[in-house]
């Protein structure tokens, strides 16, 4: 949990840069948020070494593999999305998946959907 938890932090942090750049175009905002997005990819992958299957781990990485992918050039950003369609796959076939309420799984199928045309 706390692993995940450090790993939201970071999220989140790096979410609200991506904000600012897309509405300011400032390149410093992007990367301050590939910068937080980074350091939550290390913390969810520390989680998921302790818990592999944990649907909700496994989602927010995928998420943020997502918006990792969306800050970077088109050649850098293949290894993320192929790691959003990875994660967001195991997901949706996770037999515990129901824990994320419908919502969420509704949202990560059109993520996956919008990583595949990626």
């Amino acid at each position: 949990d706390f692993h995940f938890n450090l790993g939201a932090v970071y999220f989140l942090r790096g979410y609200d840069a991506l904000g600012r750049f897309l509405a300011e175009k400032d390149e410093a905002d992007r990367k301050t948020a590939l910068a937080d997005f980074a350091q939550a990819a290390a913390k969810f992958e520390g989680a998921m070494e302790m818990a592999p299957d944990d649907v909700f781990i496994c989602d927010e990485y995928a998420r943020l593999s997502f918006n990792q992918a969306f800050l970077m050039d088109t050649e850098t950003s293949q290894v993320y999305w192929e790691r959003t369609i990875h994660y967001f796959k195991r997901v949706l076939i996770s037999p515990h998946k129901q824990q994320l309420g419908q919502q969420t799984l509704m949202e990560s199928g059109a993520f996956l959907a919008h990583a595949y045309t990626k």
